[in-house]
């Protein structure tokens, strides 16, 4: 190919140097010793450009024919019967943008390596080499692998691939998008997600083709932009799974990151202010149960201040139907700030009722009791 380009760099001299040549014995018509040398060297380098032209027109042709592969190449596997086709696997990735818990899918930036042998577009089969062609993948037989869990995956570059004389084939393709990633909540926010990446092939089943990880070709960047997430990547495991719709089994190889959500923001957003909000609750243990309207007040304010404090949480929160340790904290929480609520208006009553003695007893053990059941919420919720 690069011989290809040459020629046709010097072709290309060729013919503006004989013009010159000419233009100039043309126009030196006062200089008639110079007159005829130029017009002869012109005609002549004129002469070379044309056959240069017509040897590389041969050449053209020669390639062309050296770079078509027979059609049943493409229609048939390369190993006979009962031999399923080997077909290397490996996933490298670029860049994982983005987890949506809400939409169950990630963002991933990966490369996909698939590498398997063809002796029939060996040089030996075919007579020439394929290494200076560049063959499409509908030209050649392909295992018609696909990404399963994939939603919106774009790629990088044409549907071409690399063949050496030895017939073994080398596809790589680049793809940057969202695939579907079934999560579970139920420990969030201290939480570790697997993002799938699903390979299969839509054509062939495991008595035809059979996956291998390649692992000099997976692997991955040394940092990921996502935030919130810690990435790793996981095993990679070669399975067999039913397609329902063609009632078939698949060849697959299911590529796994492991995620751990950072809890920190969850902690400083939730999870404190949600404790100093039940702590102000808990201080109507300490006002007197004579003093009516202080607490009252406090009380009710921790109330509202707890009802607005939920209502921030929305866009915080999965909506999942099942509760997750995050909710179990926010039920025990919001269950003890309106004990708060009911204990305050109880000794109040009774104080003024005439029973000190008993209101300012039931406060005292409050003050004990409320700080162990939040304890027990605690670490009912967020660590058991």
């Amino acid at each position: 190919m690069h011989g290809l380009k040459n020629a046709k760099r010097s072709l290309g001299c060729l013919i503006a140097m004989g013009i010159a040549q000419i233009i100039f014995g043309i126009v030196s018509r006062r200089m008639v010793l110079m007159k005829w040398p130029c017009l002869c060297a012109g005609l002549l380098l004129l002469a070379l450009a044309t056959t240069a032209s017509a040897a590389e027109t041969l050449l053209d042709k020669a390639t062309e024919h050296s770079c078509t592969i027979p059609r049943s190449v493409a229609t048939t596997r390369p190993d006979p019967e009962g031999i399923p086709t080997k077909v290397a696997v490996g996933i490298y990735m670029i860049d994982v943008t983005g987890v949506d818990d809400v939409r169950q899918s990630f963002t991933a930036d990966f490369y996909c390596n698939l590498r398997w042998h063809d002796a029939r577009l060996s040089a030996e089969a075919l007579g020439n080499f394929l290494a200076e062609c560049r063959p499409r993948l509908a030209e050649i037989w392909h295992p018609q692998v696909g990404i399963i869990n994939q939603r919106n995956l774009k790629k990088y570059f044409e549907d071409i691939v690399q063949v050496d004389d030895k017939g073994n084939v080398i596809y790589r393709q680049r793809f940057y998008g969202d695939l579907s990633s079934p999560v579970d909540l139920r420990n969030f926010p201290f939480d570790n997600q697997v993002l799938p990446i699903n390979v299969a092939s839509f054509r062939y089943g495991p008595d035809q083709v059979a996956f291998v990880i390649d692992e000099h070709r997976t692997g991955r960047v040394e940092t990921f932009s996502v935030a919130g997430w810690s990435v790793e990547l996981g095993e990679a495991q070669v399975t067999t799974e039913h397609f329902a719709p063609q009632d078939r089994s698949l060849s697959c190889l299911n590529h796994q990151l492991v995620a751990q959500r950072h809890v920190g923001f969850y902690m400083w957003k939730i999870l404190v202010p949600l404790t100093l909000i039940v702590f102000m609750a808990g201080s109507v243990f300490w006002i007197d149960p004579t003093e009516l309207g202080p607490q009252i007040a406090v009380a009710t304010a921790s109330v509202f201040t707890l009802i607005a404090f939920l209502f921030s949480l929305g866009y915080l929160l999965p909506r999942v139907s099942y509760l997750t340790r995050v909710d179990q904290f926010v039920l025990g929480s919001t269950l003890l700030v309106f004990a708060a609520f009911g204990e305050a208006i109880q000794t109040s009553k009774l104080a003024r009722g005439g029973n000190r003695s008993l209101s300012r007893t039931i406060d005292r053990w409050a003050r004990v009791i409320y700080p162990v059941l939040f304890a027990v919420v605690a670490l009912a919720s967020l660590w058991l």
